[in-house]
């Protein structure tokens, strides 16, 4: 059980750990005979006197929210209506509507995260001819960035990357729903672009005329190492050379769901043992410092040639770190993922 404390807010903690558990056995989420954590265990989790804890469940004893049993043990009391009609209780724990509802929508964005986590790809196995690191972080509780890999056979892999627009709830929907499409009709269509345009059609034919998703999408045929990919107004991808040569790798086409009919460019290139492909959504490069400047691909690509001949994981934390150092405490709230793949000798 973790409560949201905070000494910024105008209740004293002991109110706060009231309020919230009240909150938990009003929703349903504390049933009648379920124990709480004794005192001196809350208070080492919490981070708080014991004191504090011990004030809360008096509190909540006296409003006939808990038991004490054997002297020792709390436990939800059964369920009591008398809260409903006691104005004064109502008021002291700030029950209403509008806290209910927040809780519920707390409860039920912490359950779109597990999903969203549930959807990134699984490791992958070792020995494969390449290897795959990604990174993803949401600006809020849930985002729409996404990224996976997609097995096509014995020597085929998709990579996607992408970024709906928008945040929160409905960007994570958007992005959902966009990286289930891409997957089905990457494992059933050969053809890159009628896969694009397929995935164009659905987006803009399914969602509101202002919603559209940006993507970078490839395929990597390992037995000739071609690395087949299409941009769809994303951030284009960069190759970091074992020689230390960074390359962009540029193709046109508009974000998905932007047009009815668009037309996007798919090109190919060869990659060597040790190239690695570096893919990276917004959140990377426009974040802002306190003078309002950017972060910007320039930057980054002077990271990157730093830090080549790195396994990918450490490659991933030294952005991030640069990006630290440079936003300093201002960080434009933006969704940013990383995916990096490495050409490996097998």
């Amino acid at each position: 059980m973790v409560l949201n404390l905070t000494e910024l807010s105008s209740s004293p903690l002991y109110e706060q750990i009231s309020s919230q558990l009240a909150d938990k056995i009003l929703l349903g989420e504390l049933k009648p005979g379920d124990k709480l954590l004794p005192v001196r265990t809350l208070a080492r989790k919490q981070h708080v006197n014991v004191s504090t804890v011990k004030r809360a469940y008096e509190k909540l004893y006296k409003d006939g929210f808990i038991d004490l049993q054997d002297g020792t043990v709390y436990q939800i009391a059964p369920v009591n209506t008398e809260w409903e009609k006691n104005s004064r209780v109502k008021a002291r724990y700030e029950i209403n509507d509008d806290s209910i509802t927040r809780q519920r929508l707390q409860n039920e964005l912490a359950m779109a995260r597990e999903i969203q986590a549930e959807l990134l790809p699984k490791p992958l196995p070792e020995r494969l001819g390449f290897s795959i690191e990604g990174y993803i972080e949401p600006s809020s509780e849930i985002g729409g960035d996404f990224y996976n890999i997609i097995p096509l056979g014995e020597q085929r892999w998709g990579i996607v990357v992408g970024d709906a627009c928008g945040k929160g709830l409905p960007a994570a929907l958007l992005a959902a729903q966009t990286q289930a499409f891409v997957t089905s009709e990457m494992r059933h269509k050969q053809n890159f672009e009628v896969i694009m345009n397929n995935v164009n059609q659905h987006i803009f034919s399914s969602t509101p005329a202002d919603k559209f998703v940006t993507m970078v999408t490839g395929i990597y045929d390992k037995k000739n190492r071609r690395f087949t990919y299409c941009v769809a107004g994303h951030e284009h991808p960069l190759i970091l050379r074992k020689s230390g040569n960074i390359e962009t790798l540029v193709s046109n086409g508009p974000g998905l769901g932007m047009m009815k009919e668009a037309s996007f460019q798919v090109k190919n290139i060869i990659l060597h043992n040790r190239d690695m492909i570096f893919m990276f959504t917004d959140g990377v490069t426009e974040v802002r410092n306190s003078k309002y400047n950017e972060y910007g691909v320039a930057r980054l690509e002077q990271v990157l040639k730093k830090h080549q001949g790195k396994d990918a994981r450490k490659i991933i934390d030294s952005v991030l770190f640069d990006i630290k150092k440079f936003s300093s405490e201002y960080t434009a709230p933006d969704d940013r993922t990383i995916l990096i793949m490495r050409v490996d000798d097998e």
